[in-house]
This record gives structure tokens, sequence and C-alpha cells, in this order.
């Protein structure tokens, strides 16, 4: 893929996960976001690893200026920054995208270990934020506080699981298919 591709790519990339993140929040179906997988994409597609990290920070800040400002407008009851855990939230995404950058041999079962390792790094990077977040303060800081807290987020993690796994087929089945089609010659029957 050349330059001109990636950066277009990188673009629809993008704007699609910001909408599809943006509707995810307006529709009650939280957690179904396709920016982790995006960031697990990026950084294993593109040759540029810098922008491949880049790319799931630069969708959730400008998500989550657009959530800000639709919910000091009383538009939406989601807002866009919430406290310390989101930058756990941001980190998570950038290490993601980071582990990303080491996926080679892009089969199927490589792709499906790696969004599994992603997505449950995710999990515990962004739960121990919640906990270590004095904003609110939701869980004391103890062992027990974060076992809770942990454990209060299981119900969450399933809608993420899914996003991650979906979107991830999505990203990486619509590389290979373009992939193939652009050179059918390295197709194996």
């Amino acid at each position: 893929m050349n330059n001109k591709q990636q950066n277009i790519l990188a673009a629809a990339l993008v704007l699609a996960c910001i909408v599809l993140r943006i509707t995810s929040q307006n529709t009650f179906i939280a957690n179904f976001t396709p920016v982790l997988a995006m960031g697990l994409f990026a950084g294993s597609i593109f040759t540029n690893k810098k922008i491949a990290i880049a790319l799931p920070l630069i969708t959730m800040l400008i998500g989550d200026l657009y959530l800000q400002y639709t919910y000091t407008t009383h538009h939406t009851q989601t807002p866009g920054f919430y406290g310390m855990s989101q930058l756990f939230n941001y980190a998570a995404f950038a290490l993601v995208a980071f582990i990303g950058t080491r996926l080679k041999n892009k089969t199927a079962f490589n792709v499906l270990g790696y969004c599994v390792i992603g997505s449950l790094l995710f999990f515990s990077i962004s739960n121990f934020g919640v906990w270590a977040d004095t904003t609110f303060n939701l869980y004391p800081k103890t062992m027990d506080g974060l076992i809770n807290c942990f454990i209060a987020a299981i119900p969450f993690y399933k809608n993420s699981f899914v996003s991650d796994l979906f979107f991830s087929a999505i990203f990486f089945g619509g590389y290979a298919v373009w992939s193939a089609n652009k050179n059918p010659s390295t197709v194996k029957a």
C-alpha cells in the first residue's frame, strides 16, 4: 500500500470510528466501538508506526470533544471527558496499537489471538484506571476495592469483547479481500 492509499485509509478509519463511537453512545449499545480493533489493525498495516499508534488516540480525542460539546449543550447525558481514568483508556488504546505493530503474519488465528490479548489488556488497564481514579472515588483504594471494580466491569466487557472481535474481522477481513483483489496471483487455493 502506498502513502496516498495509507492516508486515505487512515482518514476513512478515523471518520468511520468516530461516527460509530458516537452512535454507540447515543443508541445505548455501550462499549460497542471499533476503536480497539482499528488500533490493532492500523498498527499491523501502516508502515508509519507513529501514525498507526496515533490513529486511535485521534479518534478518541475527536469523539470525546464532540461528546463533551453535546453534553455541555444538554443534547446528551454522556460527557466526553470524565476524569483521570480516561487517561488509562488512551494509554490502553496506544498499547494495543503498538501490539498491532508486532502482528506480522495476519492469519485468522493470529488476528484472533492478538484481538483477545488486546481486548483483555484494555479491560485490565481501563478498569485499573477506574479504580485508581480520584475524580469520583468509586472504589476504595484497597485490594477489595480493586476486585470489586473488576467484578462490576464484567457485564460491560461483553459488548467490548464482541465489538473487538466483530470490527477486527471487518478490518482485517476487508483488507485481506482488498489485497487479494489487488494482486490475485497471491491468492492460494
